[in-house]
Formats: C-alpha cells, sequence, structure tokens
C-alpha cells in the first residue's frame, strides 16, 4: 500500500526525497558514484576545495558523477549571481554611456561660454570647476574606450567587471538603471 494522503498532501515535493530512488539498482551509475568517491581528486589536478566568493557551489565531485547514456538532471532554478547588472557591459549600454558623457560634456561647454562672458572672480572659480569635470568625463572615455576593444575581443562581445565569466541574462527584471561603476558624479 502506498503512502497515506495526508502524507502526500504535506510532501514539498512530487520528487522522491533522494535523487538514489531514480537509480536502478543495475545501474552503472552506482558503479561511477563508488569509482568517483574513490579517486584522490585533488592529485588528478581538480579543485576540491571551493573559494569563499559568491554563493555556495557544488561539490567538485558531484559534478563527476551520475553520466552515463542517459543521466537525470533537474534543474531550471535561478540563483542570486555575484555579477552586478550595472558591471556587465554590452555594446549597446556602452553607446548609451559614451552618448551621455558627449551630452555633458556639451552642456559643460555651453555652461563654460556663459560663464567666460561675466568676467568676474567667481566666473574664474566656476569656469576652473567646469574645466575639471570635462576632463574627469575625458578620462572617462578613455576608460570606456579601452572597455570596448576588451568587450569587442570577447565572444559575445560583453565582459563583467565583477566576474570575467559571468554573462547578462534576459530576466523579468526590468526598469533597472544602467550604472557604471567609478564614475564621478559629474
Amino acid at each position: 500500500m502506498g503512502p497515506s494522503r495526508a502524507w502526500i498532501a504535506s510532501q514539498a515535493t512530487l520528487f522522491p526525497e533522494r535523487l538514489d530512488d531514480y537509480i536502478a539498482e543495475q545501474s552503472a551509475v552506482r558503479i561511477t558514484d563508488v569509482f568517483v568517491d574513490e579517486l584522490f581528486l585533488s592529485g588528478l589536478g581538480f579543485r576540491t576545495e571551493p573559494r569563499n566568493t559568491g554563493r555556495p557551489g557544488y561539490d567538485p565531485t558531484m559534478m563527476l558523477k551520475l553520466f552515463t547514456d542517459a543521466f537525470v538532471a533537474i534543474d531550471g532554478s535561478k540563483f542570486k549571481a555575484v555579477n552586478n547588472r550595472g558591471r556587465n557591459i554590452t555594446k549597446a549600454k556602452l553607446k548609451r554611456r559614451l552618448e551621455q558623457i558627449g551630452e555633458s560634456i556639451a552642456r559643460y561647454l555651453s555652461e563654460m561660454e556663459s560663464v567666460d562672458r561675466h568676467a568676474s572672480e567667481l566666473s574664474e572659480d566656476k569656469s576652473q570647476r567646469l574645466k575639471g569635470k570635462i576632463e574627469i568625463l575625458k578620462g572617462e572615455i578613455a576608460r570606456l574606450k579601452k572597455l570596448e576593444v576588451e568587450m569587442l575581443a570577447a565572444p559575445d562581445q560583453q565582459i563583467s567587471l565583477t566576474d570575467p565569466d559571468a554573462r547578462s541574462m534576459a530576466t523579468s527584471g526590468r526598469g533597472v538603471a544602467m550604472r557604471f561603476p567609478l564614475l564621478p558624479n559629474c
């Protein structure tokens, strides 16, 4: 007789409690499981201790197990990543940011022109501040141009400043502002 109706109603998932319940007793997967458990993985060049960054990773020995002609994999989860959307650069983001900087420089030059018409001690200070802001923005353009070269060399033409292996994924989280790090508030 199967499990009671009350137990089924309180069960968290419809899957068996253990992956082992999916594997037949005579399956080659069981041999592979025992074989991998007996391997000296660190001596074979595998990293067996995870780094202390981000979310906990999978045990490296588990990544070598359960492969055969057919295998069971249950996934589809999304996990919060270390990669920040603002620190992931694509062609479109870079283009928009360069346009924003160009508009800011044009606005500062226009303000400097207006300030230069009014010769006074205060206008000289303001003119120097605006020149400083323009220099900072020119430095940011140079930094972005270096990132653009790196980005265009990447296979998918995007780079992450947080984690070189991370990539941007389309999700339903719309409306997040585009930000570039380490840019002075100009």
